[in-house]
């Protein structure tokens, strides 16, 4: 794509210990945006609408020295595709075309090459890609048949749910109800992992939608990130562990188990968030397992001063240590 020959002499080698070099037999000479497979990938065509993990590494057209990579990283960067093209910026449509381009597979090292913006909005970048695994940022799986019992949603794989001839009337389920509505084949989710998912929410009370991912075009968004460990409501935090990656399910919530009972007219809580029973239609996208991310890094401690040091021993240590220092010198 663009000057593509401008990256002939472009290469990725990654050691064993996993820190990336750029070889430049040649600097990257060119006016124009460029991009080049340097090793095609055994998996499936790069989709625009997708979830994609990568690692990738910045280094100087110019030598190709290091600017940064994330190689070493535990976990591959989760990059969702369509926010490169809601930018508007001419880089990032750049980005998104040489990632998604005919050819572009699963599996690929893509070096890609933008010169510097004239107006100095940014330098000349160089950056290699390692494509990794993609996946649909949407439940994918098999459709099940509705059960009868919960309120009746549209199911079609990759289109956002909608709420049908609700009746707000009806009694509403005492405790959490959960129903799958499409059965996916990833593994199954544990009580502390970290998700991402699509979703709409409606009050039961009156049928309206309160929150959601799904753009207004009815295409999945940006999908939700959060830790079943805590930041969101209880019904959740039930309802989800043991269901799989690609399920979408219902969750009809009591009150208790997500924002309290309605206090006015429009069904909001006291607080100002949706009162009262919720429906929830939620599509877990992908699932992390804290096993794999991490460990925070541990700042050492500064050592107190002991409480019963006297005068003469606090002068005691500080004489020793400026006898050290001299000795150091």
């Amino acid at each position: 794509m663009g000057d593509s020959d401008a990256l002939l002499d472009v290469d990725l080698h990654v050691r064993d210990d996993n820190q990336p070099e750029v070889v430049l037999y040649s600097p990257v000479d060119t006016d124009e945006g460029a991009s080049r497979v340097l090793r095609s990938g055994d998996g499936e065509q790069v989709k625009e609408d997708s979830l994609l993990e990568v690692r990738q590494v910045a280094a100087s057209p110019e030598s190709g020295d290091v600017m940064g990579h994330n190689f070493d990283a535990e976990l591959p960067q989760i990059a969702w595709l369509p926010s490169m093209e809601e930018t508007g910026m001419d880089i990032d449509q750049f980005y998104f075309d040489a990632l998604t381009a005919e050819g572009v597979t699963v599996g690929s090292d893509v070096a890609i090459y933008y010169p510097a913006d004239d107006e100095g909005a940014h330098d000349q970048q160089l950056a290699i890609f390692r494509l990794e695994d993609q996946y649909p940022a949407y439940a994918d799986g098999e459709v099940q048949e509705p059960s009868g019992d919960l309120p009746e949603v549209t199911n079609e794989i990759g289109e956002a749910p909608e709420l049908q001839n609700h009746d707000s009337e009806a009694e509403a389920p005492e405790e959490l109800a959960t129903e799958e509505l499409i059965a996916g084949e990833g593994r199954e989710i544990a009580e502390d992992d970290q998700l991402f998912v699509q979703y709409r929410g409606w009050q039961w009370q009156n049928g309206e939608e309160f929150d959601g991912s799904w753009t207004e075009d009815g295409e999945a968004g940006q999908p939700f990130g959060f830790s079943l460990t805590g930041g969101v409501i209880d019904g959740w935090i039930e309802g989800i562990p043991g269901n799989n990656v690609g399920d979408r399910l219902m969750l009809v919530i009591p009150p208790e188990q997500a924002y309290g009972e309605a206090a006015d007219d429009e069904g909001l809580t006291e607080g100002g968030q949706p009162g009262g029973h919720l429906i929830f239609v939620i599509d877990i996208v992908q699932a992390i397992s804290p096993d794999d991310l991490p460990e925070p890094q541990q700042q050492p401690q500064q050592q107190p001063m002991p409480e019963d040091m006297s005068e003469e021993e606090l002068q005691e240590m500080l004489d020793q240590m400026e006898q050290g220092e001299d000795t150091d010198k």
